[in-house]
């Protein structure tokens, strides 16, 4: 297994530090993966 995907796979471990307080924790995994969704609208595509 590559290093790229072993640390892909620990990403739901850690836990996002928010700017602004959140009634629920999201980690790194979910936001990525938001971010991700956004990336196409923004760039025009």
């Amino acid at each position: 297994m590559s290093y790229f995907f072993a640390h892909l796979s620990r990403l739901k471990l850690i836990t996002r530090w928010p700017l602004m307080r959140n009634i629920r924790q999201e980690n790194v995994s979910e936001h990525s993966l938001q971010v991700a969704f956004c990336c196409p609208c923004i760039s025009g595509d």
